[in-house]
């Protein structure tokens, strides 16, 4: 496993570590801390330490804590946004204001008169689908800040592929395309949390040319949508963050924080002392352009500056 510096979006290098991850999903966690006994029992001889990746929490925590040989080191705290399948899609969408229930029935509206009667969503989920919905959607990701900026696209490695298409025969993966008359114009990938029945929002992108038309909106209506008529789901997870996005769709937030517990040594020490020191730059700079009124106007010329790029946050790193 390895440690990313960052400085904000642009990365800079990694740094390795062997790590012990817990495996668990967030919704089986208890929201505290783990005591010192678990942590021995998951920490490995030789090892520099243990991860846990979303650990609900009842409040925010200091960044790093020293404790008995161990860093405890909490470099990422958010919001993590979920909607249970439960009731009717109209059921859902009741539970929205007037005014979200207007702006996303105009939005899809606007979408499908721009689309025409050939344009709108398809599903892929079996072996043979799977391999046409990589076959479009790498078009698309390929034009998408993620990929171009970031290099955090849609996966095209063989791996990858091969293993999405083995899952796909226990109907373990839906990915969706959005389609502007035969033109496709946004891909969503979702995969089952270890052949579970919470669904997990892992990848999504949108062609830039379209971004008028909220694409990616609009795909991820449509595909809950159907996931609430289809009734095999009981969770739609949309992972780390919150984005506007992602807090329109959810039903609940649950705060989580990435937990690194590392055995204290100079390398682990130097490791943390650099990331967090980038980080704390960047956030020092980001406050100063809040205040001058020109973080976001910044980031969208950096984005836009690229040709093909689109405004959609990066996924999870």
């Amino acid at each position: 496993m390895s440690v990313a510096f960052r400085l904000g979006e642009i990365p800079l290098g990694r740094a390795d570590l062997s790590l012990r991850e817990c495996q668990s999903h967030f919704t089986l966690l208890p929201a505290q801390e783990p005591d010192p006994a678990t942590l021995a029992s998951l920490s490995v001889g030789g090892s520099d330490g243990v991860l846990i990746r979303s650990q609900p929490l009842p409040n925010p925590v200091g960044r790093i804590r020293f404790e008995s040989g161990w860093i405890r080191y909490a470099p990422r705290q958010y919001r993590r946004c979920t909607t249970e399948f439960r009731g009717t899609f109209a059921e859902y969408l009741g539970g929205f204001s007037a005014k979200s229930r207007s702006t996303m029935g105009r939005k899809v509206r606007k979408f499908a008169e721009a689309a025409g009667a050939s344009g709108g969503m398809r599903t892929y989920r079996t072996a043979a689908e799977l391999e046409e919905f990589f076959r479009v959607a790498e078009k698309v990701s390929a034009l998408t800040y993620q990929e171009r900026l970031l290099d955090a696209g849609l996966p095209t490695d063989e791996a990858f592929r091969r293993s999405t298409i083995d899952r796909a025969a226990s109907d373990q993966i839906r990915a969706y395309l959005l389609f502007a008359g035969d033109r496709p114009v946004a891909y969503l990938f979702c995969p089952a949390w270890k052949d579970s029945d919470i669904l997990l929002y892992e990848f999504l992108g949108y062609d830039p040319e379209f971004r008028n038309l909220s694409p990616g909106t609009v795909l991820q209506y449509l595909a809950l949508e159907q996931l609430f008529g289809e009734g095999k789901f009981s969770m739609f997870d949309f992972l780390e963050g919150e984005t506007d996005q992602k807090q329109l769709f959810s039903t609940k937030t649950t705060f989580c924080a990435d937990l690194y517990y590392l055995r204290k040594s100079p390398r682990t020490l130097l490791i943390v002392a650099v990331q967090t020191a980038l980080e704390e730059s960047v956030g020092a700079v980001g406050r100063l352009l809040d205040a001058l009124k020109l973080k976001s106007r910044i980031r969208n010329l950096i984005r836009r500056g690229m040709p093909g790029t689109s405004a959609d946050p990066p996924k999870k790193p």
